[in-house]
């Protein structure tokens, strides 16, 4: 069972409003054939100068093998603004899957 490891895959990424919140809801796969309970992070970068602004971290899911959730990281006290934004999922063994994406925080 050594080389047997989660395969997390990124469905999608979006932006979500929910009792006065502001969240950012990520979707992902389990493509592995094992158990895993990922946390999802994201980093936010100010897309101008590059700074980083803040790391925000969701609660840990269990995602069984060919299964997907939804996981919500709250971002409602990041000011409006464009951002890099590097969304990472780590599991219980360390195994970080990474995505780099674009995100655009509005005032509405």
């Amino acid at each position: 069972t050594e080389n047997i490891k989660p395969d997390l895959k990124f469905e999608s990424i979006k932006m979500e409003h929910l009792e006065n919140k502001r969240l950012l809801k990520i979707a992902i796969a389990n493509m592995g054939n094992i158990y895993c309970k990922p946390t999802v992070s994201a980093e936010l970068y100010n897309s101008k100068s590059g700074q980083k602004i803040s790391t925000l971290t969701g609660i840990p899911m269990g995602l069984l093998p060919t299964t997907s959730k939804s996981f919500y990281i709250d971002i409602s006290k990041i000011p409006p603004d464009k951002y890099n934004a590097v969304i990472i999922a780590t599991d219980e063994n360390e195994n970080a899957f990474a995505l780099n994406t674009e995100l655009e925080i509005r005032n509405d």
